[in-house]
């Protein structure tokens, strides 16, 4: 793993202290948006995801000239990607630097030129404690050394499954799941075809539900009357019951929970001490944000391909959906 240097003085750090902090966007949708240094260029725009190792687009590797090496395999949302690896100076995260260190390069997926150009995540989170503040912005970061949890929210015990993956315990539809901590997902709650097989949840609403890295992702879409985690009850979450048998969803663990979930919370994500805290913000108790055009849309490039209209919705009574 790559050392990551704080460049601020440790021995200043106190409990419950942050090291360093930076500002996002796109709180109120779920998305923790961050602007990333690379080789000392950019800023570039990048995404926090608490579900993914640290990625950059093949067409950023290519602009900053970072040869790209080797092939393998891995699993993702939508099915299995073919990656690379290239190998970086410098990534530098607000007052946050991790130096010379070998990244994941991608192909395709969410990234586009001039858009998304890469995900930051596991190598932050396996050396740090790290805080998202959806309601404000901002993502605060703490020396696992010195942390102690001063708030008013609960712990939710972390395990991993994999290399990367956060898997918190959770009850949906009457029974214990054990759900990834996913901030890079747009879906609300997804469970896998195994859960979903073994408990018999189906719904008469089939869809494309957007893309991965390893192409589209399909499922059962519909709402359970009610999730818990820790002691909070969420009421209602969309569902999305996952029709794809290959990549990720074919892992040990029973779905995933998304950023539409929770930005309902400051989230504090204590992989060093195996613990997961929770503090309802303004939005929690909200119905989670869904586009009720009834569209989904592929908005990568210069314009939006319409992947699926939802049967009844008012995209679906127009005769002007299409490319946009």
């Amino acid at each position: 793993m790559p050392v990551i240097s704080i460049l601020l003085c440790y021995c200043l750090a106190q409990a419950a202290t942050p090291v360093a902090s930076l500002n996002f966007k796109g709180g109120e949708q779920g998305r923790i948006l961050i602007e990333v240094k690379i080789n000392d260029g950019g800023p570039f725009p990048f995404l926090f995801d608490t579900g993914s190792i640290n990625i950059i687009s093949v067409d950023l590797a290519n602009q900053l000239g970072a040869k790209i090496t080797g092939k393998r395999t891995v699993a993702a949302f939508g099915g299995s990607v073919e990656t690379g690896s290239a190998i970086l100076d410098s990534i530098k995260l607000g007052e946050l630097s991790m130096g010379r260190t070998e990244i994941v390069a991608i192909r395709g997926g969410p990234f586009t030129q001039g858009e998304l150009m890469g995900m930051l995540g596991w190598e932050f989170l396996s050396k740090l404690v790290v805080e998202s503040d959806y309601e404000r912005g901002k993502l605060n970061f703490y020396d696992p050394q010195t942390y102690v949890y001063t708030g008013h929210g609960v712990r939710v015990p972390i395990t991993l499954g994999g290399i990367n993956m956060l898997n918190i315990p959770g009850t949906v539809f009457g029974s214990t799941a054990a759900l990834q901590l996913d901030t890079g997902s747009e879906a609300p709650l997804i469970l896998f075809p195994k859960f979903v097989a073994s408990h018999h949840l189906q719904s008469k609403l089939q869809a494309i539900t957007g893309y991965g890295y390893g192409g589209l992702t399909r499922a059962m879409v519909t709402r359970a009357p009610a999730m818990t985690v820790g002691s909070y009850a969420i009421k209602s979450p969309i569902v999305h019951l996952s029709l794809d048998a290959g990549g990720i969803e074919s892992g040990a663990s029973d779905g995933s929970i998304g950023g539409p979930l929770l930005r309902q919370f400051t989230c504090v994500f204590d992989v060093p001490h195996n613990s997961f805290y929770l503090e309802p913000n303004r939005w929690f108790g909200k119905e989670e944000l869904t586009d009720r055009s009834g569209l989904v849309l592929d908005t990568r490039g210069d314009s939006a391909k319409v992947l699926f209209v939802y049967p009844g919705s008012p995209a679906a009574k127009s005769k002007n959906h299409g490319r946009r």
